[in-house]
C-alpha cells in the first residue's frame, strides 16, 4: 500500500465521502509480469489483481474499483475476487 493510502482513507471516513478505485493496478506496474495469461508471472499476478480488487470491495470509503482490464483472463478473475471476499466475510 502506498504511503499516503491511509491518510487518505481516514479522510474520506472523516469526511463521510467515497471514492472510486480508478486503475487499481497502476497501469500493471503493481506486477511482476506483462499482464499475458502465458506469463512466468501470471500466476502470482492473478493472486495480486484479486487481493487488490478485494481491498476496495472490503473498504466502505472506496466505493468501487475501475480496473483497466486487457485480456479475458483479467475479466474473468474480477468475479473471482468477488467470490473470494464473499467467503471471507461470511460467518463460519
Amino acid at each position: 500500500m502506498l504511503s499516503g493510502a491511509p491518510r487518505l482513507v481516514e479522510a474520506l471516513r472523516q469526511y463521510d465521502v467515497g471514492a472510486l478505485g480508478i486503475k487499481p493496478f497502476s497501469s500493471n506496474a503493481i506486477f511482476k509480469g506483462d499482464g499475458s495469461p502465458g506469463h512466468a508471472e501470471a500466476e502470482k499476478d492473478t493472486r495480486l489483481a484479486r487481493l487488490t480488487i478485494r481491498f476496495i470491495l472490503n473498504n466502505p470509503q472506496l466505493t468501487a474499483p475501475i480496473p483497466g482490464l486487457t485480456s479475458k483472463q483479467q475479466v474473468d478473475n474480477m468475479p473471482a475476487a468477488i467470490h473470494e471476499k464473499h467467503r471471507k466475510t461470511e460467518p463460519a
